[in-house]
């Protein structure tokens, strides 16, 4: 029975109807409790069956307890041969709960804390003051693991202030991680009819991060630092992850392979049972879009409730490709001559036919130039490298002595816009110009019977041509 301003009526019911009691009686009612509480009822009514009630009004705690009804008889007449009856009790025990209080209030917590923090649970409960709580109570506190395992208890005189319970976890360990319960009653001091107050609980949750600060181990199988198109390399990716006794509870370990994009390679999860793990992946036949930031990333976590999983450490490796080349330029001269006079016109032109390649699949873009034979550049092109012929032509007017010398013609082949896909080699074709000066024909002098004498200007330079 709760206290709410309640009442409570005990009844005792009398059913008199005896054949042999042949004269008028009373019947003589009372009520009484360890209260030394008293109510009479004397009726003389015969045969006699009615109900008598003692009531209890606006309940207080100090209302528990046992109720006894007696009664007897005894004759309306003045015979002094019939005496009264015995007296013929009735017991009813009146037990009364004690009302609930408000929930206990718990200190917040940190969203998680590390290994080896120390973290104080507190709890705190203000029983409110009730005219109907007139006996001595106790607040009886407890705190309780996720194992229902009491961690802590506190019982004080509930004198309506504020009660704290304290918990306090050192250097916590992941098995430390959990709901943490905080539970109370209000008790009677020593009313063994007066019943606990229902448990009034409020939990909090400690949530435990596992650590990791180890970077995983990167190999390149072969190791180098530019491969080729068509390559087959092999990412390697190991860790050991260190023993701490802090962690106490059964954890994996999951290792992970991203590409430049980010998409997952290659993901493995295993035991961590503090050995070396490896993971690799293995780029077959490599296209210039496996070029890139390769990353192995990797964090511990369990299935337990309220452990947070780790942070995941990276390293990465930059895989770089070389765009392939073979194919060498040709080269058309127009006019084509074994030499040229000076002020001739001459045009080099240069024209590549780079094939399609399954291996090339991302824009590249074709870069072709003309150089003189002191390297300096003449003429420069670039275009889409879309496996059509490409021709650039440079035109030598006036063609002079100084013109005379190899033209070469370089191409390579590049990316549009992915840094770690590299520049093919530079493949080159070569071409001599040959430029023959123009001498003035010579001028008679003077003649004798022996001899003749002419003069002429004499070319730029003689071009090693003999005079003959």
């Amino acid at each position: 029975m709760k206290l709410a301003m309640m009442s409570l009526s005990l009844v005792k019911s009398l059913s008199l109807t005896h054949h042999w009691v042949d004269i008028n009686t009373t019947v003589n009612i009372q009520w009484s409790s360890n209260k030394n509480i008293s109510q009479q009822y004397s009726r003389s009514i015969h045969p006699y069956n009615k109900y008598f009630n003692y009531n209890l009004t606006n309940m207080k705690l100090s209302d528990a307890g046992e109720y006894s009804c007696t009664y007897y008889l005894n004759s309306t007449t003045n015979n002094p041969y019939i005496i009264p009856s015995d007296f013929r009790t009735g017991v009813t025990k009146v037990t009364i709960k004690i009302p609930n209080g408000n929930s206990p209030s718990v200190t917040q917590l940190n969203p998680y804390y590390n290994l080896g923090d120390s973290i104080s649970v507190i709890c705190s409960v203000t029983y409110p003051h009730s005219p109907l709580i007139d006996i001595a109570t106790n607040v009886n506190i407890q705190w309780f693991n996720s194992f229902n395992r009491i961690l802590h208890s506190y019982t004080g005189i509930n004198n309506n202030t504020e009660h704290t319970i304290s918990y306090t976890i050192n250097n916590v360990s992941l098995s430390d991680a959990g709901q943490y319960t905080c539970q109370y009653n209000i008790s009677s001091t020593n009313h063994s009819f007066v019943l606990p107050s229902d448990n009034m609980k409020a939990s909090t949750n400690v949530s435990i991060k596992i650590p990791n600060d180890k970077v995983p181990v990167i190999n390149l199988i072969p190791h180098q630092s530019v491969y080729d198109a068509g390559s087959d390399i092999t990412l390697s990716c190991s860790v050991t992850y260190p023993y701490s006794s802090f962690i106490d509870v059964n954890t994996n370990l999951t290792l992970q392979w991203f590409n430049p994009s980010n998409h997952t390679l290659n993901s493995s999860t295993i035991i961590n049972d503090n050995n070396e793990h490896t993971l690799t992946y293995t780029i077959s036949n490599a296209r210039l879009s496996d070029a890139g930031q390769y990353t192995c990333s990797f964090f511990i976590h369990t299935s337990v409730s309220h452990i947070v999983t780790s942070d995941a450490t990276i390293n990465f490796i930059i895989i770089n490709i070389k765009i392939p080349n073979v194919i060498t330029p040709y080269i058309l001269v127009h006019p084509s001559k074994p030499y040229y006079n000076v002020n001739d016109n001459i045009t080099l032109s240069c024209i590549i036919n780079y094939p399609t390649n399954d291996l090339i699949d991302v824009n590249t873009t074709v870069n072709i130039q003309w150089h003189n034979s002191s390297n300096h550049t003449l003429h420069s092109y670039t275009g889409i490298n879309n496996n059509t012929e490409h021709t650039i032509s440079y035109t030598i007017n006036n063609v002079s002595l100084s013109d005379a010398g190899q033209y070469t013609c370089q191409y390579n082949i590049s990316s549009t816009n992915h840094s770690f896909v590299l520049p093919s080699d530079n493949m080159r074709a070569s071409v001599n110009v040959t430029v023959i000066g123009t001498i003035k024909p010579p001028i008679l002098i003077a003649i004798s019977s022996s001899s003749l004498i002419l003069s002429w200007s004499p070319p730029t330079t003689h071009q090693f041509i003999p005079i003959i």
